[in-house]
């Protein structure tokens, strides 16, 4: 429906300005691999199956987001039956699933995001309204911050704590935990990048690790 929406689109930029839309027409084909749509002949045809996909096109986005809510809703129905009786690992693999599909629509609206923005970095980010706020998932009231030395700030903190869970990793473990600055500006941190940290102190991989 997006690639028909474009084509008609474009026949109406031909019709109304006499522009010649033929390559961009026929890009647009090409890009949509098969697609057997023809075009109406008049503008007045053009404009009308226009509103009609577009109307198509809402409808169509609507029934998708219906869809999406009775799919998280069984696979929340399937999690409980599988725990229900037992099955931790089919259960687990349903909230992989879940997961996965979290973080690829993330990164597609990031990709949205970098290529609305052309000159790089963020111009304001969202900060919970209450700062001794940590629950941010149920956090309802939110500001927007735009200075550039505050937003730096605040992710570098936000960053801090959220690393800083990772309690199993080696790095956070004795003698490798290091307190600093976040940015590995301190002498056991030197140490390790010149090779001059003792080996006997460093943690052993476990058994079976393969990696450098």
């Amino acid at each position: 429906m997006h690639n028909v929406c474009q084509l008609l689109r474009q026949a109406i930029t031909q019709h109304q300005h006499s522009y010649n839309m033929t390559k961009a027409i026929q890009a647009t084909r090409d890009q949509a691999g098969s697609m057997d749509y023809e075009l109406p002949l008049t503008l007045q045809d053009c404009e009308a199956a226009y509103k009609q996909k577009c109307k198509e096109w809402i409808e169509a986005e609507k029934e998708e987001i219906k869809d999406g809510k009775l799919h998280k809703e069984h696979q929340e129905e399937l999690i409980a039956s599988y725990l229900d009786k037992g099955n931790k690992e089919h259960a687990q693999s349903l909230r992989q699933m879940k997961r996965a599909k979290a973080v690829s629509k993330v990164f597609t609206k990031l990709r949205v995001v970098r290529g609305l923005n052309k000159e790089g970095g963020l111009s304001y980010i969202s900060v919970p309204a209450d700062p001794e706020c940590t629950d941010y998932e149920n956090c309802t009231e939110w500001r927007k911050e735009t200075d550039q030395d505050e937003i730096d700030r605040l992710l570098t903190e936000r960053n801090r704590a959220h690393f800083g869970q990772s309690g199993n990793a080696n790095l956070c473990q004795p003698p490798l935990e290091i307190p600093m600055d976040f940015e590995d500006s301190c002498a056991k941190a030197d140490m390790i990048l010149q090779g001059e940290f003792p080996e006997e102190g460093l943690p052993q991989p476990p058994s079976g690790f393969w990696g450098r």
